[in-house]
């Protein structure tokens, strides 16, 4: 992983951006940053995929979503079909993440 000291100049911010604006912010080394940033995601996926909800106060919160078998209607064929039942995962801000909204 290329962990030089440019700037992040993105509008989004990406793994190597965020390990590189974390080691600038604790003064740790940007490998040591690097090992925990991946530790800390491979164990909120590993989470996720044994259907244990991961939350982290003020942060926000992840959760598996169950969707149950449907019939759906495929516009190009004209037909019917049944899509079978899925999981998949959702992300809920917490207090401390949430945006004021700019209206009020």
């Amino acid at each position: 992983m290329n962990l030089g000291l440019k700037m992040c100049q993105q509008r989004v911010v990406n793994k190597s951006c965020l390990i590189r604006k974390t080691a600038q912010r604790t003064g740790i080394a940007p490998q040591e940053v690097s090992t925990v940033v991946e530790a800390v995601l491979a164990t909120i996926c590993e989470s996720m995929k044994n259907n244990e909800p991961v939350k982290l106060r003020g942060f926000g919160s992840w959760d598996i979503n169950e969707t149950d078998e449907r019939v759906v209607f495929n516009p190009r064929t004209g037909r019917k079909i049944t899509v079978g039942p899925k999981s998949k995962v959702v992300f809920k801000a917490g207090s401390d993440l949430k945006l004021e909204d700019p209206d009020s």
